[in-house]
C-alpha cells in the first residue's frame, strides 16, 4: 500500500468512531421506538436500556482506539487535521442545534394536538390522543434529545471520513 493510500491515525479514528455510534445506536433506538410504540417505554426502561448502550459504547471504542494506537502511527496534529476537525464541529453543531430546535418544535406542535384532543374528547381518535401523549412522555423526550446528540455526532465522524477521503 502507497503511503497516499494508507488511512492516516485520525481518519482510521474517525472511522472507528462512526462505526461504533452506527453500529450501537441504531439498534438502541430500533429498540426503543419499538418500546415506545408498544406503549412500554418509560424513564426507568430508558436509564437502563441506554446505560446498557453506554457501556457497549465504551468497550467498543476503547478496544477499537487501542487497536488502532498499536498499529498506527500517531502523527502531530497539522492545519490539515484542524481544518477537518474545524468543518465537521461546524457541521455537527449545526445539525445538533437544527435538531433541538426542530425536537422543541415537535414537541409544541404535539402538545397542542394533544391539548386538542382533550378539549372535545368525544371527537378525538383515541389512538391519536395515545400516540400524541407517548410521544410527550419524558421518556420519550429525553430519546428525542439522545438521537439529536447522537444524529449530531455521526455528522461529526462522517465529516471528518469524508474531508480526508476528499484529500481535504
Amino acid at each position: 500500500m502507497t503511503e497516499s493510500s494508507s488511512l492516516s491515525f485520525r481518519e482510521k479514528s474517525a472511522w472507528v468512531s462512526l462505526a461504533v455510534l452506527l453500529v450501537v445506536y441504531i439498534p438502541y433506538f430500533c429498540y426503543v421506538w419499538t418500546l415506545a410504540d408498544r406503549g412500554l417505554l418509560n424513564i426507568a426502561t430508558a436509564i437502563g436500556v441506554f446505560i446498557a448502550a453506554l457501556f457497549f459504547q465504551t468497550v467498543l471504542a476503547v478496544v477499537a482506539q487501542i487497536v488502532i494506537a498499536i498499529r498506527a502511527k500517531a502523527d502531530p496534529k497539522d492545519e490539515r487535521d484542524a481544518a477537518i476537525d474545524g468543518k465537521a464541529f461546524r457541521n455537527a453543531y449545526f445539525v445538533l442545534t437544527s435538531a433541538i430546535c426542530f425536537a422543541a418544535v415537535f414537541v409544541v406542535v404535539m402538545g397542542l394536538a394533544h391539548g386538542a384532543a382533550t378539549v372535545d374528547i368525544t371527537k378525538a381518535d383515541p389512538r391519536v390522543a395515545h400516540v400524541v401523549r407517548d410521544l410527550l412522555s419524558p421518556a420519550a423526550a429525553t430519546q428525542i434529545l439522545l438521537s439529536c446528540l447522537v444524529i449530531s455526532e455521526i455528522v461529526k465522524y462522517g465529516t471528518q471520513v469524508f474531508c480526508y477521503r476528499r484529500g481535504a
